[in-house]
């Protein structure tokens, strides 16, 4: 009786600490474009393929990149160096990243493969509502300046809300 009422309190922290870290922030992917971070929401994010699969169309409209297939589906791949208003990347992109929208998916190509990270919630709710792009101030560690991130709303940015 006496481990049991052990082992029950034990799961009761295990619970608390697992809601907890669930609650601490937001899931996102976060990579460089020109030497600047942005981030999109994670669950957005379906794949991350190599960029040699796309196949250019002739005469399409400026900042698209291409087409591939994806579950049977045609996805326009998009510049996003040129969504985001860049002049051009650090190095050439070579990472498609697919990724989920209203009507189905789309892609844009990218310089690397995304790392998953996780904001503060507080953070998230001091950004301001800038557009396609909200500028975040991150924490830096002891002796760190805050890191700068560009959070990306993804739904603003195609429809030219930059």
């Amino acid at each position: 009786e006496k481990s049991l009422r052990l082992l029950e309190a034990r799961a009761a922290r295990l619970r608390l600490r697992k809601e907890a870290a669930e609650e601490d922030g937001a899931w996102v992917a976060e990579f460089n474009v020109g030497g600047d971070a942005y981030a999109l929401p994670l669950d957005r994010l379906v794949a991350c393929l190599p960029l040699k699969g796309v196949t250019p169309v002739p005469l399409s409209k400026r900042g698209v990149v291409g087409i591939t297939r994806w579950e049977g589906k045609v996805v326009t791949i998009f510049s996003l160096a040129l969504h985001l208003g860049l002049r051009g990347w650090r190095r050439d992109p070579n990472v498609l990243l697919l990724l989920s929208v209203k009507d189905g998916f789309v892609g844009l190509d990218c310089e690397e493969i995304p790392r998953s990270s996780q904001l503060p919630f507080a953070v998230l709710a001091q950004a301001p509502a800038a557009g396609a792009l909200q500028p975040l101030a991150l924490p830096g560690g002891p002796g760190q300046a805050p890191k700068l991130l560009q959070m990306i709303i993804l739904d603003m940015l195609l429809s030219g809300e930059a």
